[in-house]
């Protein structure tokens, strides 16, 4: 048995070293000016024909993994090994059909590549599941060999964990923009909303200052409150309108069209707060803005899709930005 968790394990490495250089290949590749200077790298782009022999040389190892478990699988005994055994076999197989396919389009290389990480996954999990059934059985004897090829496999897994990582860093400028824009908009959506906040608690003290006024000197102090409110109410209302446009623009229709609508609602509340104000109706004013913080889109139940969203995009963010929060992959 110690013999087939070292079999399934090389099989497993011989299926998992290409897809490091095949996720590199994935990956939109620095500007060669950038790359030569940093790495020493040539600047020319690689040809068609060096693509077609690495898919081969890929392809190749492949094979290879997928005879040797093929041999495992004729002399396997235990019945739930071979099942999954079975299915590690038709992973590799999909795969090397797949790799096929993208030796003459480089597009179909993601697929071909996803389908060669489910091999991989099965054949680490057939191998860590072999190799703690030896160890049951045969204590620490003779098992050298394949904590060697375990060791290979973490550090093989690892490599690829970071290989992902430095593959999100590297995301586009345009995805790049894109998350930055969102981010603002959050931002500009909590800054309104606490403004908003804030001038509730400031109509709602002038509501009973007017009722306790007693002096002349008291209400004249009410109605330079009250100018002063009316003022910050319509600066509130001329700020929505702006991030309602900012919103509308054609690259953030799509991915805010939840949030603007509720935006649309909010502004409608703030104009109405406004109006009051201008009427000196305190009691409306208040009513109106409390109505425009509840339908904030940050406040909005309705509206939870966007900031889930801009949470599921947060966790790609490359970690090389300073002002954002940095993703919870191990480095």
């Amino acid at each position: 048995m110690n013999r087939d968790a070292t079999t399934l394990a090389f099989a497993a490495l011989f299926c998992a070293a290409p897809l490091l250089a095949q996720e590199r290949a994935a990956t939109p590749a620095p500007q060669p000016a950038a790359r030569a200077a940093v790495r020493g790298a040539p600047s020319g782009p690689k040809t068609v024909g060096d693509y077609s022999s690495d898919i081969v040389v890929v392809r190749d190892a492949q094979e290879q993994a997928l005879d040797q478990v093929r041999g495992l699988q004729e002399r396997m005994e235990d019945a739930r090994t071979l099942v999954e055994l079975e299915s590690a076999v038709k992973e590799m197989e999909r795969s090397l059909a797949m790799l096929e396919g993208a030796r003459d389009s480089p597009e179909k290389l993601p697929s071909a590549l996803a389908a060669e990480q489910a091999a991989y996954q099965a054949l680490l999990k057939l191998a860590a599941h072999e190799y703690r059934v030896s160890r049951n059985r045969n204590g620490q004897r003779g098992g050298q060999q394949g904590e060697r090829a375990m060791r290979q496999l973490d550090q093989l897994d690892l490599k690829q964990t970071e290989n992902r990582y430095e593959t999100q860093r590297q995301a586009s400028p345009q995805q790049n923009a894109q998350q930055r824009e969102q981010l603002q908009v959050l931002n500009r959506l909590k800054e309104l909303a606490q403004r908003q906040q804030d001038l509730n608690s400031r109509i709602k003290e002038l509501q009973t200052a007017l009722q306790e006024a007693k002096t002349e000197e008291e209400r004249e102090e009410i109605r330079r409150r009250l100018k002063r409110l009316r003022e910050e109410e319509q600066e509130m209302l001329a700020d929505v309108d702006e991030l309602r446009q900012r919103m509308d623009r054609p690259e953030n229709q799509s991915r805010m069209a939840e949030a603007s609508q509720q935006l649309d609602k909010t502004r409608s509340e703030v104009q109405q707060a406004a109006e009051a104000l201008d009427h000196n109706s305190v009691p409306q004013a208040l009513t109106s803005a409390r109505k425009a913080q509840a339908s904030s889109p940050t406040k909005c139940a309705g509206c939870a899709t966007t900031r889930g969203s801009f949470r599921r995009n947060r966790k790609s963010w490359p970690k090389s930005s300073t002002n954002w929060p940095t993703p919870g992959a191990r480095r």
